[in-house]
């Protein structure tokens, strides 16, 4: 609901399939990036072609393991796959996954992702989609999911099983434009220099600051109006039009501010980080529209309410912006932001600024947004040269 309907709006048409054995789909799944998986799919792109409300261009994009087998079908080279967008993926199922890395078990990102997927793999097709004939499907799925991290433990090397969907075992397999996208504060971030590197065909990377999610949406910000942008590289690639997309820089990249005054990282947990987006120096970026001071103004008194916060462990609270310095000061367009509240002590929440760390006196959630709120005003009327402590 957050991307189809836009590019719908601007002619497309957004197809999404579920993998064979899942969802609301007839069959069994046995594993990741399944052979028979990339067949339905390479099978559903020619299918796509051939409708009448085609133009016989298909474009194919996805985040996680969308991600992954865009790149694994591309390498299969369906003719009517003219581009794809491929975001936190790897091209190397082995060494930049979430199961092994340099040869080590990552126990906690393979376990995790292990029960997370059988418990995925337990849920039900919907009556609604399917018809009466759900529970049989439920019940046959039920009863063959296997032990998906069993099945990963006896593969410790790199073996046939991981160069299976590994592009990396042969790049030059993908012969369709690439857009590949991630963000520094995912998993997925390395395959994105090495695709740019060594594919051969039209391509272009992008790395925000973001975690695993849609950049038009995902935290850490800001984010950007990625819908725009893909539309961009869409109407390039399927219908024609020359949107200029591909005259820009190769690479985009977000890069932090500079670290904290005690030395430390800034904190990856903030909702918006500080910096801005790189490229090669021509000022060819068009990733906007990029949202104003004033619009995260506004989104912070909106976010600033008690129903705003979690109380569990610790007090979380929105991110919020303010000038670094008066409207007329120099550099007034630089911000400072607030991260999420680190721990309660007391009577008092120990929050995490771009600046320093400042304690402020809490009681009840509708305190923390009063006493933040006079906090914020108290340092938007301070010089901003002044240090905050």
């Amino acid at each position: 609901a957050l991307t189809h309907p836009y590019l719908a709006g601007h002619g497309y048409a957004g197809v999404r399939v579920d993998i064979r054995g899942s969802g609301e789909s007839t069959g069994l799944l046995f594993d990741e990036y399944a052979k028979q998986e990339q067949d339905d799919g390479v099978e559903l792109i020619a299918w796509l072609a051939a409708q009448p409300w085609c133009n016989g261009a298909v474009g194919m994009m996805g985040i996680s393991w969308g991600g992954f087998n865009g790149l694994q079908i591309a390498a299969r080279r369906p003719p009517a796959l003219k581009a794809i967008v491929t975001i936190c993926s790897t091209d190397d199922r082995y060494a930049d996954d979430a199961h092994y890395m340099g040869g080590t078990l990552l126990t906690t990102a393979a376990v995790e992702w292990a029960f997370f997927f059988f418990g995925l793999m337990c849920l039900p097709p919907d009556p609604a989609l399917v018809g009466d004939s759900w529970r049989a499907m439920w019940l046959e799925r039920l009863q063959n999911i296997p032990q998906f991290l069993e099945n990963w433990l006896q593969h410790q090397r790199r073996d046939a099983y991981w160069k299976h969907g590994s592009i990396c075992e042969d790049y030059a397999a993908i012969q369709c434009p690439v857009y590949a996208v991630g963000g520094w504060t995912d998993g997925y971030k390395n395959a994105i220099p090495r695709l740019l590197e060594r594919l051969n065909v039209p391509r272009k990377g992008l790395i925000g600051p973001w975690a695993h999610a849609y950049p038009h949406f995902a935290l850490p910000g800001p984010q950007i109006g990625f819908l725009q942008e893909i539309l961009r590289w869409w109407d390039h690639w399927l219908k024609g039009i020359d949107t200029g997309v591909m005259d820009e820089p190769m690479l985009r990249a977000w890069m932090n501010s500079s670290p904290l005054r005690d030395g430390s990282d800034p904190d990856t947990a903030a909702e918006i980080l500080g910096g801005n987006f790189e490229d090669d120096g021509t000022g060819a970026g068009t990733l906007r529209p990029r949202l104003s001071l004033e619009h995260h103004m506004q989104i912070a008194h909106h976010l600033f309410d008690a129903n705003g916060f979690e109380l569990m462990a610790k007090v979380q609270c929105p991110m919020l912006f303010i000038p670094a310095g008066s409207p007329s000061s120099e550099d007034s367009p630089k911000v400072r932001s607030i991260a999420r509240a680190r721990e309660v002590v007391g009577d008092r929440a120990r929050f995490v600024w771009i600046d320093g760390v400042h304690d402020l006196p809490v009681q009840r959630p509708a305190e923390v947004a009063a006493a933040i709120t006079a906090f914020v005003d108290e340092l938007a009327a301070q010089p901003s040269s002044t240090s905050q402590k």
